[in-house]
C-alpha cells in the first residue's frame, strides 16, 4: 500500500512536471533518450518522451520500496500464499514462464 507520505511527495513531482515541456527536458539532458529506454524480449520502451526525470524515477522508486513491492512480487513469482481469500498462490505467472525458466 502506498503511504500518505509517498502520495504526496509523488503529487508534488507530478505538478512539477506538468510544468516541464518534453522539449525541456530533451533538451537538458544528453542521455535522456538511451537512458529511458529499455529493450527485452523483442519489446522496446522509451519513456525519454514522457514528463518524467530522474529525480521522479527515485521517488517512484522509493515509493514502490517503501509499499513493500519488491517483496510483493517475489511472494507472487516463487509460488508463495498470496490469494488469501482463496488460500493459495496466484500461479498465473507460471504461465508466462519461459521454457528456460
Amino acid at each position: 500500500m502506498l503511504h500518505s507520505s509517498d502520495a504526496d511527495t509523488l503529487k508534488t513531482e507530478a505538478s512539477r512536471l506538468g510544468d516541464v515541456s518534453i522539449a525541456e527536458l530533451l533538451s537538458s539532458d544528453a542521455n535522456r533518450v538511451s537512458d529511458l529506454t529499455l529493450s527485452a524480449a523483442g519489446l522496446r520502451l522509451d519513456a525519454s518522451k514522457q514528463r518524467i526525470d530522474r529525480h521522479a524515477l527515485s521517488l517512484l522508486t522509493q515509493a514502490a520500496d517503501n509499499a513493500g513491492l519488491p517483496a510483493a512480487f517475489e511472494q507472487l513469482v516463487t509460488g508463495i500464499e498470496v490469494n488469501i481469500t482463496e488460500q493459495r498462490a496466484a500461479l498465473h505467472t507460471l504461465l508466462r514462464a519461459t521454457a528456460a525458466a
